[in-house]
């Protein structure tokens, strides 16, 4: 596994851990123009950041496409916005991570109206400025023979080595009648092509939705949206991701959990209530016990997604899209200190 961040670098202070990430200023917009702009990720290039998210007329629409920006003052000022995916559909859920050989992973999922039905991998030789033909992971079926009709992903991909790279998706067979079931898919030829998906977790009534995976101490972790109660469970994996142990309850929150592990040894994450009010969490111990769940700042009461990276060795950037409207959503953001109490 390539090395995990967290508890290296010579901080300006010595980080407090306990409580949450402490908050750094105020919150501030990136972009209130025009359009739904929603689903954020992050991720470092040199000399910078990169923010990608989907933008469309709606939550749903058939011209959401895929939009980039970046950052070269770790994220107070942006440039102007560029396509970097447009398909003929639904282009949803865009997540990007940097590779040890300095590409970029994209991660997104298409959708034509009723179902979300291919997941793909585009990749970026020039840190975000335009992305290859996309990886169709397409081999939707199990271990055990099972197929798969429809797949989604809602987060980025995991470099366990250079010779490894994992997708968490989310897998089912029909209609909304039928739960949802968490897998990862594993690629060992540099991203050319995806194999077959290992089960994360399934079952139990219970509709397991947008898995999260990020590497910790000797293990991974994997946070997992169970959609139709509006809770989190979390499990683990010791052996790259081919097993996982049996999930369990850790919050009442909907929506995705972005998740990071800090230059401090912190996980940071972010997701929703089980309402619509977005949020944030930190853990000091791998995820064994998490602090409050705290409200983000205004306006984040119609949260739809976020996320998080490190804007400086000791700061930490969560952005979030706010809905306004049904056809209008916006970009706001907050600075967190790598220390607690927050």
């Amino acid at each position: 596994m390539l090395a995990v961040a967290g508890g290296g670098g010579t901080f300006p202070w010595s980080p407090t851990k306990a409580g949450n990430l402490a908050t750094s200023g105020s919150a501030y917009a990136i972009d209130t123009g025009s359009g739904y702009k929603a689903f954020p990720s992050l991720c470092t290039i040199p000399g910078g950041l990169l923010l990608v998210y989907r933008h469309g007329t709606q939550h749903h629409s058939s011209d959401g496409h895929i939009v980039a920006r970046k950052s070269t003052d770790g994220g107070a000022t942006w440039g102007s916005p560029y396509t970097v995916y447009d398909p003929a559909d639904d282009a949803r859920d865009p997540n990007v991570t940097r590779l040890s050989d300095g590409r970029i992973a994209l991660t997104t999922f298409r959708y034509d109206g009723s179902n979300a039905y291919q997941v793909e991998v585009l990749f970026s030789s020039d840190d975000g400025a335009t992305f290859g033909t996309p990886v169709v992971v397409d081999t939707y079926y199990d271990g055990n023979g099972i197929t798969y009709a429809y797949a989604a992903v809602s987060a980025p991909l995991v470099e366990v080595s250079a010779s490894l790279y994992l997708v968490p998706l989310y897998m089912r067979n029909s209609g909304g009648s039928t739960n949802w079931n968490a897998f990862v898919v594993s690629s060992t030829d540099g991203g050319t092509s995806f194999g077959n998906a290992d089960l994360i977790a399934t079952g139990g009534s219970k509709s397991w939705t947008e898995p999260w995976i990020v590497p910790i101490a000797a293990s991974l972790l994997c946070l997992i949206r169970v959609d139709n109660l509006n809770d989190t469970y979390q499990t683990t994996s010791t052996d790259d991701g081919a097993t996982w142990a049996a999930a369990s309850y850790v919050w009442h929150g909907d929506a995705r959990n972005a998740t990071i592990r800090t230059n401090s040894g912190a996980l940071f994450t972010t997701g929703r209530n089980g309402g619509s009010q977005g949020q944030y969490q930190t853990s000091w111990n791998d995820g064994s016990t998490w602090a409050t769940r705290t409200n983000l700042p205004s306006p984040s009461t119609s949260y739809q997604y976020g996320a998080v990276v490190h804007r400086t060795p000791h700061e930490v950037l969560l952005i979030w899209s706010q809905q306004t409207s049904t056809t209008d959503a916006d970009l706001y953001a907050q600075v967190f200190q790598d220390s607690g109490t927050g």
